[in-house]
């Protein structure tokens, strides 16, 4: 390999860039969930949206190597779609970069979503705007910060991981 071989160095950018964008729309969803529903699954699905934090990254790998090999529910149901694993390829590492920088990006965005005064939302509704208008006009420019936070987190999250990767 040439000392001046940069294609690692593009590869781990693309590949942050494209987790980032991808929990950005995936993150902004589930976090208005967890910061506004009343079900009784909320705090499931926040203990499953954390479990990459306690997770040692190399077990996280190995489970999800697992779950994305050929002989796995999701990849064979990938094979079976695209007839390409997902394991060792640009999809798998990104499908196993979202799900280990997941809390980077909803957790932020949660907490920011929770921080935006009730009275605002209630306006918003009174005023007869959509759960999706409010959400657009009146939460998301209210937590400009969080949703920054998140991009940065998960961007940074994924340029520096490897145990995941290396599995």
């Amino acid at each position: 390999m040439n000392s001046l071989d940069i294609t690692p160095f593009w590869l781990t950018l693309e590949l942050s860039f494209w987790t980032t964008l991808i929990l950005l729309f995936l993150g902004i969803p589930l976090a208005y969930f967890l910061a506004y529903s009343r079900s009784r699954y909320t705090s499931l699905v926040e203990a499953l949206v954390s479990l990459p934090l306690v997770l040692p990254p190399t077990v996280l790998g190995f489970y999800l190597l697992l779950a994305l090999n050929k002989e796995g529910f999701i990849g064979a149901l990938w094979y079976r779609l695209f007839g390409k694993q997902l394991v060792f390829h640009f999809e798998g590492i990104l499908i196993a970069s979202v799900i280990y920088s997941l809390p980077m990006m909803v957790h932020p965005l949660t907490a920011g979503f929770r921080s935006v005064p009730k009275n605002l939302i209630e306006a918003s509704y009174t005023l007869g705007k959509s759960k999706w208008e409010t959400l657009i006009k009146v939460i998301l420019p209210n937590t400009k910060a969080s949703v920054l936070t998140g991009i940065v987190l998960s961007f940074a999250h994924t340029l520096g991981e490897f145990g995941v990767v290396l599995m």
